[in-house]
């Protein structure tokens, strides 16, 4: 019985361990380029056109489950259910002709206009000056909360009464 216990312990720190270095590895990994230039291929801070229409067409073989050159209402559909409900909807604004098929040039149309917008320049390229910013959070000052809500508990007795409510 003490032999028991003892394996299943060591058992149990040795997993806890493991874990713990999987975390902290985990953290040590760079946060990984979200939205355009996550197609950065070659990790050198710009998006080539190059490097755009391949991901954008390795994304449409992705979805092209039998390789026609269409994504049918079905691939579209388990589209959805791989990755979420809204991912449909801007599957289905791409079908221009409302054929209820997306063909390549329809799955590619908005995308290439969009990197046409972000290529100010108009060299081909997508520079860290032209990839779009998310906007800055204004800083909170510390203990500011999110939003300034009236305080309805007026005795701070952490319960709001009928005599408290508006």
């Amino acid at each position: 019985m003490r032999k028991t216990t003892l394996l299943a312990a060591i058992g149990f720190a040795a997993l806890t361990g493991a874990a713990g270095l999987a975390v902290a590895q985990d953290q040590s990994q760079p946060e990984r380029p979200r939205g355009v230039m996550a197609m950065d291929a070659n990790s050198d801070g710009v998006v080539t056109r190059q490097e755009f229409d391949a991901a954008r067409a390795a994304n449409f073989a992705r979805l092209d489950a039998d390789n026609n050159g269409q994504l049918t209402r079905e691939e579209m559909r388990g589209q959805r259910g791989h990755r979420g409900g809204h991912r449909g909807a801007h599957l289905q604004r791409a079908d221009a002709n409302n054929d209820g098929n997306i063909t390549r040039e329809e799955f590619l149309a908005r995308p290439n206009a969009m990197f046409a917008r972000l290529d100010a320049n108009n060299d081909g390229i997508i520079s860290a000056d032209e990839r779009p910013q998310r906007p800055q959070r204004p800083q909170r000052a510390e203990g500011q909360q999110r939003r300034e809500r009236p305080n309805f508990d007026a005795n701070n007795d952490g319960v709001i009464s009928a005599d408290e409510r508006p």
